[in-house]
């Protein structure tokens, strides 16, 4: 009887040998059936989307707002992540790919995701502000006035790139060292269990920070934000996928747990950074692409342009359009400039000097009578007139002294104590139907009673033979003012000007030579790039409104 039983048992622990054996032969076949086809689909969508979005990213503004060398760098990122992670799916391989793909993949698509979003927040919150000073002259200034130096970092790929390598470079090295002293996770070592030990904890650590701290946040921070190029919804979208899959991936490795067989871990953060690649870098260049092939060449007219600016409603409206694309600064120079002509117009034509204070005010026959004078302000960005016995014994800083409010944008960026969001101009074509476009044979300047021409009229020509005479010395304060506002670096509402255009001016400036002429050639580039990129935009989206287009 015993020996009939030690037989049985014998065949069963037999039986049990073969199968174990079978099931370890035919593991790393399976998982090399899964997942070898998905690495190769995977890796060839990334190296594909990467190289079409830094194609199309040449030539097309839409793709540049977005940091070509972030997204790009988020792409190189994905695909080391991707690699590594499926490699290590296939079969008994070792350690050492996880902690390679960690380190150098997945912590640097989680801190590019980081810093796109956080960029995308400052450039919102710094386009609101150059309006909302425009509103509020007289408030405090905000952050992002306070800190120009800080937005211009974000708002420059190069300087926000070292700043991260930089914040960012112990990670990857501790990772580095780890891969040449660890026991389990060395490139020398074979063992193929890789439970988690001291060489993954500061990345668990950043990881958690991330996952509830940085992405909810930014994900609140960005929900107010309305931008033309749909970076909001994207990177939404993005943080709250990344806190899900990656929740699900530590809970399953601290909890030393493993997904069942063929399936691994592994594969929440690879279906994260696949999101990340689609969500940065594919849908955007598919929206460009499908956007231009609509519509190929349409361009808006100049015309139309100048008409638009002209208009008081329609311009109020581009201007909200510009917000959204964060280029709000762009029109506003150019209803500065307008001033600026109205400016030197009337002090030309008039028989004795007229102080800029008594044109700081809408010439609105309702404002004059209801609304009583606004007291003197006293903030760095309000208007200024001249004192020329203060002028003297400077170099090329004007003495200035503060005039009452300043309002370059007319009726419906008023400053009286209302609601902003009486404020906010329609955004919807429905709203707008009745708005018909005035005859612009003549423009009456929205800040003084002199008539002027309408863009692109410069200065000059409205002078007409007074042009031959010089900048006089009450008028070079205004042209200063304009200057600091518009092109110097410490400006929140510096345009996008050639160095070219830009090096003229400050060689003026230093020189103390202002003539009428020296800003004709930046009002020319501005209107320039606002009539390829955002005007174009803006007449697809508000065609209703422009029937004559």
């Amino acid at each position: 009887m015993d020996a009939l039983l030690s037989a049985v048992v014998s065949k069963d622990l037999l039986r049990n040998g073969e199968r174990a054996t079978t099931t370890a032969h035919d593991g790393p076949d399976i998982r090399m059936k899964i997942f070898a086809p998905i690495l190769a689909i995977v890796d060839v969508m990334i190296i594909v989307s990467t190289a079409l979005f830094w194609l199309r990213s040449r030539t097309s503004r839409d793709l540049q707002k977005r940091s070509v060398p972030l997204t790009l760098l988020t792409g190189l990122a994905a695909l080391i992540t991707c690699t590594l992670f499926f490699i290590r799916c296939l079969g008994d391989t070792p350690c050492f790919p996880i902690l390679l793909g960690c380190y150098f993949g997945f912590y640097y698509v989680h801190t590019m995701l980081t810093t796109r979003a956080l960029r995308l927040v400052v450039m919102a919150r710094t386009a609101r502000s150059k309006v909302q000073r425009l509103l509020y002259p007289d408030r405090p200034p905000t952050f992002w006035e306070r800190h120009h130096k800080l937005v211009r970092v974000f708002h420059q790929d190069s300087k926000l790139l070292a700043y991260v390598f930089l914040v960012s470079s112990p990670f990857p090295i501790f990772g580095l060292i780890a891969m040449f002293v660890s026991d389990k996770y060395s490139f020398f070592s074979t063992d193929i269990s890789c439970p988690m030990g001291w060489e993954s904890y500061p990345l668990v650590a950043v990881s958690l920070v991330y996952i509830f701290g940085a992405f909810p946040t930014l994900a609140y921070m960005m929900r107010d934000i309305r931008d033309a190029y749909q970076m909001r919804n994207d990177l939404i979208v993005t943080c709250l996928t990344s806190i899900a899959f990656d929740i699900l991936f530590f809970g399953l490795e601290l909890a030393d747990t493993e997904l069942l067989y063929p399936a691994s871990n592994l594969i929440f953060p690879a279906i994260s950074i696949v999101i990340i690649q689609v969500s940065a870098i594919l849908l955007p260049w598919w929206r460009v692409r499908s956007t231009a092939a609509e519509q190929p060449g349409f361009a808006a007219s100049p015309t139309v342009f100048y008409r638009v600016l002209a208009d008081h409603d329609m311009l109020a409206l581009f201007c909200k359009f510009c917000e959204n694309n964060f280029c709000a600064e762009l029109p506003l120079f150019l209803t500065d400039y307008q001033r600026l002509k109205s400016k030197s117009v009337e002090f030309m034509a008039s028989e004795k000097p007229i102080r800029k204070s008594s044109l700081a005010q809408p010439r609105s026959p309702i404002d004059e009578d209801v609304i009583p004078p606004h007291p003197r302000r006293q903030h760095p960005y309000d208007d200024h007139y001249y004192q020329p016995q203060q002028q003297q014994h400077q170099k090329h800083h004007p003495q200035l002294q503060q005039s009452p409010n300043y309002n370059p944008l007319g009726k419906w960026f008023i400053t009286r104590n209302v609601d902003e969001k009486d404020l906010v101009p329609p955004t919807t074509p429905s709203t707008l139907g009745d708005i018909p476009m005035r005859d612009i044979s003549s423009f009456d300047s929205i800040q003084g009673p002199a008539k002027v021409s309408p863009l692109p009229s410069t200065i000059a020509m409205d002078l007409g033979d007074m042009a031959q005479q010089t900048v006089p010395t009450e008028l070079t304060v205004d042209y200063y003012v304009f200057y600091e506002r518009y092109f110097s670096e410490n400006s929140i509402w510096e345009v996008n000007i050639s160095g070219r255009t830009l090096s003229q001016l400050q060689s003026l400036v230093e020189q103390e030579h202002y003539t009428w002429r020296m800003f004709d050639s930046a009002k020319d580039e501005v209107s320039q790039l606002l009539m390829e990129d955002v005007f174009t935009k803006f007449i697809k989206s508000n065609r209703d409104l422009l029937p004559t287009v």
